[in-house]
């Protein structure tokens, strides 16, 4: 007899874990209500639709495209910037370890989870 129930996949990262959405769009909401502009005004100074925004803010997009996400903030005034947290060179082989131990944790972890 054929199951009637989906499979379902849950996507968990490393350094952040989402499950609505991406939460960049709560900085975007937050960046909007900051310089006192509405969906409506930051999609016409953005470019963007306003249906994207709309999407964006209640829910119906959960991963926005990079450009339109660098459209959005560059006309509110924000510079999206890439800071190094860390000091000195990049251990490749250390991240790689670490992010093996933590897939077999994820792995262990799924296999107690009762489906």
């Amino acid at each position: 007899m054929a199951s009637i129930y989906k499979k379902a996949r849950v996507v968990i990262y490393r350094h952040y874990r989402f499950l609505d959405k991406d939460p960049v769009i709560d900085r975007l909401r937050t960046m909007m209500h900051d310089e006192g502009l509405n969906e409506h005004k930051s999609a016409m100074i953005s470019g963007l639709a306003p249906g994207t925004l709309m999407n964006w803010f209640r829910g119906e997009t959960r991963r926005p495209q990079f450009a339109s996400i660098k459209a959005f903030s560059g006309a509110l005034g924000y510079d999206m910037t890439f800071v190094k947290f860390r000091i000195g060179e990049l251990d490749v082989k250390a991240e790689a370890k670490a992010t093996a131990a933590w897939k077999t944790a994820k792995k262990d972890k799924m296999r107690e989870f009762k489906w």
